[in-house]
C-alpha cells in the first residue's frame, strides 16, 4: 500500500512504474507527488536487506517523503530531511539509497539528487547518457551532505530509474545483467512511452535471468 495507486497524468508525459519483490515483502520504494504548483516530485529508493525488516524501514522513509515534500523543497534538502530523520533511529546495517527529485513539466527541467544509488538513465535523440554523480546513502551519517543536480528533457526523451534489482539480476551461471546492458537495451527507445520502456526492462531481466532463481 506505500507504492502509488496510480500515477499522475500530465499532458506531455507518460509515467510507468512496478515493483517486483523477491519475497513477499521487500524494501523496494517508489513514488510520485503532484504539488499544486504542478510541479512533480519523485523517489525511488532501496533499502539494504530484504523481508520485513527492510519493507518496516521503507514505510518511515516513504511516510517522511510524503511530509517533506509538503514545503517544495529542493531536491538535496529533501534528501538531507530523509537522512537526518533516518540516520539516528536505525542500525549501522539499515541504510538506503535512493534518487529523489522534481520535474517541472513546463520546461522538462529535472532537479535531483542520488545518495548512493543505481544511476538513472536518460535515453535522448542521441543516445543514453548516465547520470552517474552520486552522494552518501541515506541512514548512516547524520553529517551527510547532498548536492542538487539538473537535467533537462528534450522532446521524446525519457528519465529511466530502478534499483539494483534490475542490474545485479543474476543468470544461472550467477552473471549480473549490469548497467551497459540496461543502456545498450534502451538506446532505441527514444520516443518511446514509460510503459513500453518497462516493459523492455521486464522483458529483458526476465530473459536474462532464465530458470535462475
Amino acid at each position: 500500500r506505500l507504492l502509488p495507486r496510480e500515477l499522475p497524468a500530465i499532458e506531455g508525459y507518460t509515467f510507468c512504474g512496478t515493483n517486483r519483490p523477491c519475497k513477499i515483502v521487500g524494501g523496494d520504494y517508489y513514488d510520485v507527488i503532484v504539488r499544486p504548483d504542478g510541479r512533480i516530485y519523485f523517489i525511488v529508493a532501496d533499502v539494504s536487506g530484504k523481508g520485513i525488516t527492510a519493507a518496516l524501514v521503507m514505510s518511515g522513509l516513504a511516510t517522511a517523503f510524503n511530509i517533506f515534500t509538503r514545503s517544495d523543497p529542493s531536491p538535496a534538502d529533501l534528501v538531507h530531511e530523509l537522512n537526518q530523520t533516518m540516520a539516528p533511529k536505525t542500525s549501522p546495517t539499515k541504510f538506503a539509497t535512493l534518487v529523489a527529485g522534481v520535474l517541472d513539466p513546463a520546461t522538462g527541467k529535472i532537479e535531483y539528487t542520488n545518495a548512493g544509488h543505481v544511476p538513472p538513465l536518460v535515453v535522448g535523440e542521441n543516445g543514453v547518457e548516465t547520470l552517474g554523480v552520486t552522494d552518501l546513502v541515506i541512514g548512516l551519517f547524520t553529517g551527510a551532505q547532498y548536492r542538487t543536480q539538473a537535467v533537462t528533457l528534450g522532446s521524446g526523451d525519457s528519465l529511466v530509474l530502478f534499483t539494483d534489482g534490475v542490474t545485479e539480476a543474476e543468470n544461472e551461471r550467477e552473471d549480473q545483467l549490469g548497467l551497459p546492458a540496461v543502456a545498450d537495451l534502451l538506446r532505441p527507445r527514444h520516443r518511446s512511452s514509460a510503459t513500453e520502456i518497462v516493459g523492455s526492462i521486464e522483458g529483458c531481466v526476465a530473459k536474462f535471468m532464465g530458470d535462475a532463481t
